[in-house]
């Protein structure tokens, strides 16, 4: 009998042992139960590849109890199919098996606040490697897999507000397992179960999800039943920070010396940045202006906690596309050189630039670039003197000693 005491108090008989925790009422038939845990299913730090355009959900689960492992599971989940596709699993921890079972694209985008009225509903079966079971933290989220998508949006913009949902219906969160239920009639949403010390039998799991980027709304009925009723929002702050925008920046200097290099800043300078628009082409009607000037070297223009040297210009938050950087000579210089002066992209100015002294600078920027080293050097010629021979009344000259008229 040791490690096992029993308590007995106002009716009730709590058993305890090193594993389980057992909870009956006397004078309820008698029968003893165990107690569920409680798991908690959410999304991690979402991860976005500017360079394929896939975002890739890390799914995460929580238990209220120590020494819990996942077990057989079933995950459902809505997501906005206008905004992604392709979907696939990676990232599978412990070799557990998890598979897409089926998927279907029911018409209830509106009732989610996707942007179209159809979104995805995949069902996600986890098998466990019961030689090796995935411990589940007590109150700490632990990692299960990836859900990835391939984004639909060209170009990928700086912030991407796409919802994940479980399929949890959220109006009898925190009322027990017998309130377990998905959105759908007859949709029991989230099945988990889990063992506990390493081995032994599964048991169900209290589930629980919290929703990424989307509220349930309070005054949804439990079952979505009727078309047009609102079961949530999708949110428009706090989305995803893609870091597919990128930035264009240089400096304008001017050579002092004349060995055409430059190595005094220009400051308060005028720089342009024309983007191509969507299509790629200059002067096709899409094109946007942007206009700015060099900075004195107090100013931190690209937000990164440093001020960057006198001289400096940055445009920021740019889409991928095809730019042009054009600098206005200050007032009496002359051109020297104008290039892109760092290999930071495959197809930049340092490569595509035909003429050098014709204050433009092109750059292709691809998704989350930071294309920098746009420089332009500029001289202020020296003064000079011409003379200019003018002999209106003699044009030619024979004795040594006349006086020759300019």
């Amino acid at each position: 009998m040791k490690n096992l005491f029993k308590i007995i108090a106002n009716n009730v008989k709590v058993i305890l042992t090193p594993l389980l925790f057992f909870v009956a009422v006397l004078g309820n038939g008698g029968i003893l139960k165990a107690q569920n845990a409680t798991t908690t299913w959410s999304v991690g730090d979402v991860i976005v590849d500017c360079a394929t355009g896939q975002v890739c959900y890390p799914i995460m689960v929580q238990s209220d109890i120590s020494n819990t492992q996942l077990s057989y599971t079933t995950l459902r989940f809505f997501y906005d199919s206008a905004l992604m596709n392709n979907l696939t699993i990676s990232s599978v921890e412990n070799t557990y098996t998890v598979d897409l079972v089926d998927q279907s694209f029911p018409a209830v985008g509106d009732e989610f606040g996707f942007t179209t009225d159809t979104g995805g509903f995949p069902r996600i079966s986890i098998t466990p490697n019961v030689s090796n079971y995935l411990d589940i933290q007590n109150g700490v989220p632990t990692h299960v897999f990836d859900l990835c998508f391939t984004i639909l949006l060209d170009p990928i913009p700086g912030e991407l507000c796409s919802p994940l949902i479980f399929d949890n219906e959220h109006t009898t969160a925190g009322t027990g397992i017998a309130n377990d239920d998905g959105y759908f009639y007859g949709d029991k949403g989230i099945a988990t179960q889990y063992v506990v010390g390493g081995g032994g039998s599964a048991v169900a799991a209290d589930d629980e999800a919290i929703q990424f980027l989307w509220t349930g709304d309070v005054g949804f009925d439990g079952q979505l039943d009727t078309l047009g009723e609102t079961v949530g929002s999708v949110a428009t702050t706090g989305c995803i920070q893609t870091g597919c925008l990128g930035s264009i920046s240089g400096q304008v200097l001017a050579d002092s010396d004349g060995d055409g290099i430059g190595d005094t800043a220009l400051v308060g300078e005028t720089i342009q940045l024309t983007y191509a628009g969507p299509d790629g082409i200059f002067g096709n009607g899409d094109d946007v202006v942007v206009l700015t000037t060099t900075s004195d070297g107090t100013t931190d223009l690209d937000g990164d906690g440093f001020n960057e040297p006198a001289g400096s210009y940055y445009f920021g938050d740019l889409l991928p596309g095809e730019y042009l950087v054009e600098e206005t000579d200050p007032v009496g210089y002359i051109s020297v050189s104008d290039d892109d002066t760092i290999v930071d992209g495959a197809d930049d100015g340092e490569t595509n630039n035909g003429n050098t002294n014709d204050n433009i600078i092109p750059v292709s920027l691809v998704a989350g670039e930071y294309d920098s080293g746009n420089n332009f050097v500029d001289l202020l010629p020296n003064p000079s003197i011409a003379v200019v021979k003018d002999s209106p009344t003699q044009d030619t000259y024979s004795a040594v000693g006349e006086v020759i008229n300019y």
